[in-house]
């Protein structure tokens, strides 16, 4: 017999996810949606509401892996993984021109690869970032052939490209506190690495003819404002905007942004600030609902954009730039017995025990009580962030029972470049005491009564930190995707993540600091249960390691481990998503029981 329980996951991680990617030619929008239960690529026609799946096979979230469609072209390119997880990948095309089923084409004979961002200048040439355990590269694919044209020696990913350039931006200098862009002549095979000015962070490129649009802090090293660079004449302004609106909100971050088209060379921008995003045309504020945006494109006089909220699940819309009437293109509806678990949502700011604010939200569970069980939720990156959006790695907690509050500790994205760089060079320090004064505040306001830590990827490796350097603060832990020893981690990596290491640990990698802030070394002071879930293909975060962890826990403390065949990081179908999220909440259900997760309801999932 299966439980009420398990009815109901199997319900909320059917809902679908949409994510707005661009327009094709015809006005016709392609967005991202695992809608029957797989992401694929996806092509809508506004006019009619006609859709189609493009793609047939799983293809994980992953932006950096999918083309910018062009409105040009009726093709979409993309990198899909061919090694099981293991993010080697090969690039393909699919073409939507018609709405008869599509297959999908390999561009050219390539060596799988990680594929760090590709963009297309028209239907012909891909450029993008590949790495191999030796170093990372700039290639050109065409039908039939692949050049490697560049080596980079920092860290950095393809944004864009037109018949004249390929941009992008990243750590190319191999300073952890600065980004620089790049810009690649196509003609000529220059190479050339840009910043307005030393130590400034410039990311995101895009491209309008031989101008580069691009977001920057230069001004002040405070505030992310649009900026145009232009690569034929060598000038560099502040990107200008005829309304006011956009300088008005003073966003913290851009989410997006790009053109509008060519000729008009307006823009349209995504800006965030407090964990919730504001939409804007030339500067001008478009009125879009309470919550997160996290992709959008202009066609014509509409801007169609996707957004959801902890409480609401991604739906995408359409605006009227001049009139601001909005429609719903795409809704997505939530089952009434989920909806009515999911509480009230708060964005608070903690003091953490240096004085630093650490905004988090805190999304309630209506049968939690107060003060109920909670979960701290610990977001990856760990340069990301918790932001007002449907996640469906939260709302099974909070349908499960237990309050959510999830930390946006510092190093997160989304308030600023000074917040965003305070954890260089001290993984594992100031943003893991961060965390500890958070959960503790959670105790101290009556929200919560017992505290379990919870997360994925970089979240993994802060719950197995926690539980070894604060084991007194949980009742128990569950660890996703985890780090346990950066030593290892360091070895088995290839050039791109060898990189991100090197930048995050700020040239500590030889000095025992690895050592110091790795979980294993704390394993034998672990007090309370875990549970590890972990994929058997992840190159991201390796098994490996995570195993030799689990041999050095005290005999005495329970754990279980969930070891998912065939499966790296990233997941890409609802099953996958299930197998995941399920065995937590069934063993936070033993662990740190409450009204939802009665014992006696206990059972296994056939499935898992």
């Amino acid at each position: 017999m299966i439980s009420e329980r398990l009815k109901i996951f199997e319900k909320l991680v059917q809902i679908p996810n949409y994510y707005v990617l661009g327009s094709l030619s015809g006005g016709r929008l392609v967005y991202f949606s695992n809608e029957l239960g797989a992401y694929s690529l996806w092509c809508i026609e506004p006019r009619t509401g006609s859709k189609q799946r493009l793609t047939t096979k799983p293809l994980p979230p992953f932006a950096g892996n999918i083309a910018k469609p062009r409105e040009n072209v009726s093709k979409v390119f993309f990198a899909r993984d061919v090694a099981k997880g293991a993010e080697l990948s090969q690039i393909f095309w699919v073409e939507a021109d018609t709405f008869d089923s599509k297959e999908e084409i390999l561009l050219t004979e390539m060596q799988p690869m990680r594929v760090m961002g590709l963009a297309t200048s028209g239907d012909k040439l891909v450029a993008f970032t590949g790495a191999t355990q030796d170093n990372l590269s700039i290639y050109l694919a065409r039908e039939d052939s692949i050049e490697k044209v560049a080596t980079l020696d920092g860290l950095a990913g393809v944004y864009d490209a037109n018949e004249k350039y390929v941009v992008g931006s990243g750590f190319l200098r191999r300073n952890p506190r600065s980004e620089e862009l790049f810009l690649f002549e196509i003609a000529s095979s220059n190479l050339k690495v840009f910043t307005p000015k030393e130590g400034s962070l410039n990311k995101m490129p895009k491209l309008n003819g031989s101008k580069v649009l691009f977001e920057s802090n230069y001004e002040d090293g405070k505030s992310n404002r649009l900026h145009i660079h232009d690569a034929a004449s060598g000038s560099t302004v502040r990107a200008d905007f005829t309304s006011s609106d956009y300088d008005s909100f003073a966003p913290a971050s851009n989410t997006s942004f790009d053109w509008i088209d060519s000729d008009r060379g307006s823009i349209w921008v995504i800006g965030r600030k407090d964990g919730e995003t504001k939409t804007f045309v030339d500067g001008k504020l478009i009125p879009t609902p309470i919550g997160s945006t996290v992709g959008a494109t202009v066609v014509g006089n509409t801007i169609f954009y996707d957004h959801s909220t902890f409480v609401r699940p991604s739906r995408i819309l359409a605006t009227e730039i001049a009139g601001g009437t909005t429609k719903i293109l795409i809704e997505n509806k939530i089952p009434n017995e989920i909806e009515e678990k999911l509480g009230a949502v708060r964005f608070e700011k903690v003091k953490s025990f240096d004085g630093l604010e650490v905004p988090c939200f805190v999304v309630e569970s209506k049968t939690a009580g107060r003060p109920g069980p909670a979960v701290l939720y610990i977001h990856g990156g760990p340069t990301s962030e918790i932001a007002n959006l449907w996640s469906v790695l939260i709302a099974p907690f909070v349908v499960a029972g237990y309050h959510v509050v999830a930390p946006n500790y510092r190093g997160s994205t989304g308030y600023g470049e000074e917040y965003k760089l305070l954890n260089i060079g001290d993984l594992g320090g100031g943003d893991m005491k961060d965390m500890v004064e958070v959960a503790r505040w959670a105790k101290e306001n009556g929200l919560s009564d017992r505290i379990a830590i919870c997360g994925y990827s970089y979240g993994g490796y802060s719950t197995l930190l926690a539980l070894g350097m604060y084991p007194e603060i949980w009742a128990c832990g569950v660890a996703g995707a985890s780090i346990a020893d950066w030593e290892e981690q360091y070895v088995l990596a290839d050039a791109a993540f060898k990189k991100i290491m090197e930048m995050y640990f700020d040239s500590k990698i030889q000095s025992g600091f690895l050592k110091e802030r790795s979980p294993i070394t704390y394993a034998d002071r672990v007090k309370v249960p875990l549970c590890i879930i972990h994929s058997q293909n992840d190159t991201r975060t390796p098994l490996s390691p995570v195993l030799k962890y689990a041999l050095k826990l005290p005999k005495g403390v329970s754990f279980e481990m969930h070891v998912k065949p065939d499966l790296g990081h990233t997941v890409a179908s609802i099953d996958d998503i299930m197998n995941i999220v399920y065995p937590a909440v069934e063993f936070l259900s033993k662990q740190m029981p409450n009204r939802e997760t009665a014992p006696s309801q206990r059972i296994l999932n056939s499935k898992l």
